[in-house]
Parts: structure tokens; C-alpha cells; sequence
């Protein structure tokens, strides 16, 4: 992950307004929260609780000295005519911070995973720019990162299945992008698959609010390695360990270049 996952802190890093020199800060900060949740969560709560007052000390800052940047925005954000309060503000900044990095250097990695193993796949997509916007989406698709747990709200049945209100209810978005229903194909990486619905952003009114900066963050990392490092294959496929939180995805593989 030491390509993939540099980028997208470097870049919604950015967006927010956080100092250059905490980058590394925050690599190490995310790591522990989500991967932690899994193995030590412990440490994810304390990560959590440092990003917190970390950015909590940002937005008090930026009170006195106002930037081009989304922690100044949220200052001045309202809401149907009321004013953010400090605990959204909060909320806001650290949910998009967790959220827009790992989720992308992961489907990131699971792309390069599976071009190192498909050397037609990096031929296509090095010699044609048109084919990576489908790509990217078809990456999205078929490694798509998160699923989600929520409690049904009322009394309802699915498939014939009754579910009771307040019943947990977990929604795995990588099942639905392979429903057969809907995609042909569905277990097989198409990379010009034109129709593409897919859910990897989520759908209605809670779809992702950065899925177009994590497209363009998709489509340049593969863009960029491609054209630095045409050939390469993973070095041992039995060595690659995989995340234990619950944001999907390679943890750790080494690629041979060449």
C-alpha cells in the first residue's frame, strides 16, 4: 500500500486544509482506526480520539485565520437557514477524512492486484484512455470497499423473509453489484462494460459525496503506474494479507516490476 495509499490522504488532505507536514500523521491515524476496529479496538478508539482533537483544533484556527479550503466552508455552512453546530462540524470533516482515503487506496490496490495478474488488462488499459473510465467503474464494481449495516425502521419482509422493526440489517454491496439479475457476466471483470449500475457509492439521497474525487483519484493512480511501470506481476499471491476491518482490501503484496 505504499503507492495507494499516499494519494488519497495527500489529496482530501488537501481538500480539508490539513498541514502538509501531518500527512504521514494521518496515514498512521486511519490505519489504526479502521483497520484496528478488527484486531485492536483499543487503538482504533484512541486514533479516533486524536484525529477528533486534532481537527477540532483545525476548525478553531481557521476561525482566526480563514482559508480557501472545506474546514473554512464548514464555518459558514447552514442548513435548511441554521448554522452547523461544532459537533457536525466535527463529525463532517472526520467522516469524510476516514472515508475518502481508505476506501479508495483500497479498491486502488485491488485494481493494481488484479492488473498484475492480467497482463492483456494492463496492454488494454495502457494503450486507451477511453477504456479507463470504464474500467475504473467496473474496479468500483467488482471491489467495491464497504457494506453497511442499518435497522429497518419499520416492519417489512424481503424475498419472503420477515424483517421486524429495529432488526439490524446488513446490506452487503458487493453481493448486490454481482446480482446476476443485473449484470451479466456478473462474477467476471469486463473492463468496457457499458451498462453498469452499480452501488458502490451507495444510492438516493446517502450516495457518496465524494465519488467524483475518488474516480479521478481511481482513473490517475492507475493512469500514473501504468505509464511508470507498464510490466509488472504480484510476487507471490499466497503472501498477500488482507485488511481485518471492515473496509475490504489487500493490506500488504509486493509486485515485480519488469
Amino acid at each position: 500500500m505504499s503507492y495507494c495509499f499516499p494519494m488519497p490522504t495527500v489529496v482530501i488532505s488537501r481538500i480539508l486544509g490539513v498541514e502538509a507536514t501531518d500527512y504521514r500523521r494521518f496515514e498512521e491515524w486511519i490505519a489504526l482506526t479502521v483497520d484496528g476496529q478488527g484486531v485492536d479496538p483499543g487503538a482504533a478508539i484512541d486514533a479516533s480520539t486524536e484525529i477528533h482533537e486534532y481537527l477540532a483544533a483545525l476548525l478553531a484556527r481557521r476561525q482566526q485565520e480563514p482559508r480557501d479550503d472545506l474546514l473554512t466552508f464548514l464555518l459558514t455552512a447552514e442548513v435548511d437557514g441554521e448554522p452547523l453546530s461544532d459537533a457536525e462540524r466535527l463529525g463532517i470533516a472526520q467522516l469524510l477524512l476516514i472515508a475518502g482515503i481508505d476506501t479508495t487506496a483500497n479498491t486502488l490496490a485491488h485494481a493494481l492486484l488484479y492488473l498484475s495478474e492480467d497482463a492483456e488488462a494492463r496492454e488494454k488499459l495502457a494503450r486507451g484512455r477511453l477504456l479507463m473510465t470504464t474500467a475504473v467503474e467496473e474496479f468500483l464494481r467488482i471491489y467495491a470497499p464497504v457494506s453497511l449495516v442499518r435497522g429497518a425502521r419499520t416492519d417489512t419482509e424481503v424475498a419472503g423473509c420477515p424483517i421486524p422493526e429495529g432488526t439490524p440489517v446488513f446490506l452487503s454491496i458487493p453481493s448486490a453489484n454481482r446480482d446476476e439479475r443485473r449484470f451479466s457476466d456478473a462474477e467476471d471483470i469486463v473492463l468496457d462494460r457499458e451498462h453498469n449500475a452499480h452501488i458502490a457509492f451507495g444510492a438516493g439521497v446517502h450516495r457518496c459525496l465524494g465519488a467524483h474525487v475518488a474516480r479521478m483519484e481511481l482513473r490517475v493512480g492507475l493512469e500514473e503506474f501504468l505509464a511508470a511501470v507498464p510490466d509488472f506481476r504480484v510476487a507471490d499471491r499466497d503472501a498477500v494479507s488482507w485488511k481485518p476491518g471492515p473496509i475490504r482490501g489487500p493490506n500488504r503484496f509486493e509486485l515485480i516490476c519488469g
